[in-house]
């Protein structure tokens, strides 16, 4: 797998939907024609592709990752599942991420995802978010302190999705990107309304620092991805225009 592609996703874990969280718009951002979305006529082949920002190493231990990701309706017929999300990861077996995605019989939801250390995955479903709405999906790693356990928390608008402790691994890399596992599926965003991933923003325990890592596609034939700024990103499915 490349390099700036770190981790496989297990999207078949075990969901549980638990909560009912609503997202709220980011001003900036284009939400026209969100709800669209179109077949991209590629052909039933599984695997993974991803589309965001390379991912980033900082030179001491990530505790937080957020981004304002929109809220999208992909075409999905074949799946598991298409994603949007942000993540703290170790060295591609071990991650703990936040975002939303669909499953192909039309479900939408929130999700946080994370690994023990063995590598087996855990996954809880939410609510979805509002198509076109850019609410902030944030991951954060607290280290055990004060006789506290460290512990990953999964936030979305601020407000807490899910806590996981004791963490059982320390985070060594941040990333953002849209999500699929199979041709027939669309990526995020067309051509014409691109998916925003806005105020992609990290931090090691100070202050906020934007990704600005280069934009990366799995296949830069069948889709796309664009730096915008150091903290926005955009992606789409290149046979798509919405």
């Amino acid at each position: 797998m490349p390099s700036s592609s770190i981790r496989r996703r297990n999207s078949r874990a075990a969901v549980v939907t638990l909560a009912i969280l609503l997202s709220v718009p980011v001003v900036g951002a284009n939400a026209s024609a969100v709800l669209a979305s179109c077949s991209p006529g590629g052909p039933n082949q599984d695997g993974i592709w991803f589309a965001g920002a390379t991912p980033k190493t900082p030179a001491s231990t990530p505790r937080n990752v957020r981004a304002n990701i929109e809220e999208y309706s992909p075409f999905i017929s074949t799946g598991p599942v298409t994603s949007a999300w942000v993540m703290l990861n170790s060295g591609g077996t071990k991650w703990a991420q936040v975002g939303w995605q669909k499953v192909p019989n039309g479900t939408r939801s929130a999700f946080v995802q994370w690994t023990d250390n063995s590598g087996n995955v855990f996954q809880e479903n939410f609510s979805a978010g509002t198509l076109g709405t850019f609410p902030t999906y944030q991951a954060i790693y607290n280290p055990a302190s004060g006789g506290a356990q460290s512990e990953f928390v999964f936030e979305r608008n601020g407000s807490v999705l899910w806590r996981v402790s004791p963490t059982a691994w320390v985070p060594a890399t941040v990333q953002s990107e849209g999500e699929i596992h199979n041709r027939t599926d669309q990526m995020p965003g067309g051509f014409n309304n691109p998916l925003y991933l806005d105020q992609m923003q990290y931090t090691t325990g100070g202050a906020w620092t934007d990704m600005n890592t280069n934009s990366f596609v799995t296949n830069s034939t069948i889709h796309s991805a664009l730096k915008f700024s150091s903290r926005l990103y955009k992606i789409w499915d290149k046979a798509c225009p919405t």
